[in-house]
């Protein structure tokens, strides 16, 4: 039997979703190192080191090349290839596992029933009880005996957070 041209469209739109799936510059790619049970930062978000956290996340996220699920451009596929929907369900699961992973006890009830990993990064970036801290450590913030240099990094740090 000959192949017809639909039999070399669903090839070609076959090894196009895995060449994005396979190829290890793509978001989608998971490495056989990745584990649901990695830890991808070594402190734990508390609440009070925010800044600290979300620069770790982001920077192991970064060389993972799965920034675009917390940044929000990597979105669930509408192609209807389901190697493509199936690895951005696995890749979104293993960032949000990441995530949940390296968050303290008392703030994973507030997330742990996110869909996305970008939903999960945006609640912690609006976080307001961390915001209510962090205007009361500006409020409180004195220079005493410090020199400019050690209270200005303090101010620093506090805006940073």
């Amino acid at each position: 039997m000959e192949p017809t041209q639909s039999d070399y469209t669903s090839e070609s739109h076959s090894s196009t979703s895995k060449s994005a799936i396979d190829e290890s510059s793509s978001p989608y790619f998971l490495h056989h190192l990745d584990s649901p049970s990695l830890l991808l930062v070594s402190q734990p978000l508390t609440g009070d080191n925010y800044a600290s956290w979300s620069r770790a996340m982001m920077i192991a996220l970064l060389i993972k090349n799965k920034l675009p699920f917390i940044d929000g451009s990597m979105k669930k596929s509408e192609d209807t290839n389901p190697d493509l929907i199936n690895s951005w369900i696995r890749n979104n699961n293993m960032v949000m596992l990441g995530i949940l992973n390296s968050i303290s006890k008392d703030i994973l009830a507030s997330v742990i029933y996110a869909s996305t990993a970008h939903e999960i990064w945006n609640d912690q970036q609006s976080n307001r009880p961390r915001i209510f801290q962090l205007k009361k450590d500006l409020m409180n913030l004195t220079q005493d005996q410090n020199n400019v240099s050690i209270y200005f990094t303090k101010l620093k740090t506090i805006w940073e957070e």
